[in-house]
């Protein structure tokens, strides 16, 4: 498995958030799509973050740079 991790960030509470950008074109009603398409990957991302850095991922995003819609994965 090989990927880059877009976005992550600590939070003042000293919880992760990762977010995943794609450039997937949806309509309405159609988020299950990107969940459906890349919900893996996002898993497989978070689970490496958690483990190298011993702390959990506190929420994970996919971003849809051509609409400007986030979808909580």
């Amino acid at each position: 498995v090989q990927g880059i991790i877009d976005c992550l960030w600590q939070e003042d509470d000293g919880q992760w958030v990762l977010v995943d950008y794609k450039s997937d074109r949806i309509g309405p009603g159609q988020t299950h799509l990107i969940l459906e398409r890349y919900g893996g990957q996002i898993k497989l991302y978070r689970y490496a973050v958690e483990q190298i850095l011993g702390q959990p991922v506190k929420e994970s995003w996919f971003y849809l740079v051509t609409s400007g819609m986030m979808i909580r994965a």
